[in-house]
């Protein structure tokens, strides 16, 4: 405000024309200065509503990592999409450990039912520490639905 004063007092001093000049440039820095706080604020607004459907997502992204583990048992998947991932004495009998990097990529829901785009490496170890299965960098489209307030994994989308 003080320089918008000064400019005024300094264009007084050399004429009017160049004071009406003056207050057309700075009211039309008016009107840019409030469309960038509207666009700013509706930026902060979808930016908090992306993070909170990407956190909400939370305990499905750690289900699924359980599953990948082999920490659920074979019987509590059979059926389900998750099942495709689950190691827990299936496939690859010798294996005794699994180390598993699972990131979401992106989210995309309506608080009932979307998407999520996940990266995901899943190895299979043996107990003297060879490679017994694996998937390394594989991308995968989950659907997801949210029932009495639990995600689930619908349907699970994946290249060859």
């Amino acid at each position: 405000m003080q320089a918008y004063l000064y400019a005024i007092k300094a264009a007084e001093r050399r004429g009017v024309e160049m004071k009406e000049d003056l207050i057309a440039v700075f009211s039309a820095m008016k009107k840019i200065k409030k469309q960038l706080i509207v666009i700013f604020s509706v930026v902060v607004v979808l930016v908090a509503i992306y993070l909170i459907m990407f956190f909400n997502t939370d305990p499905v992204m750690q289900y699924a990592k359980n599953v990948m583990e082999g920490n659920v048992p074979l019987k509590a998947t059979a059926g389900l999409p998750v099942d495709r991932y689950n190691q827990n004495g299936g496939s690859s009998p010798e294996t005794v450990s699994v180390k598993v990097e699972l990131h979401r990529v992106f989210v995309l829901h309506d608080f009932s039912d979307g998407y999520m785009w996940v990266n995901y490496t899943q190895t299979g170890y043996d107990s003297k520490g060879n490679i017994t299965y694996g998937s390394w960098h594989a991308n995968s489209c989950w659907k997801i639905h949210k029932h009495n307030g639990k995600w689930e994994i619908v349907a699970i989308y994946e290249g060859p």
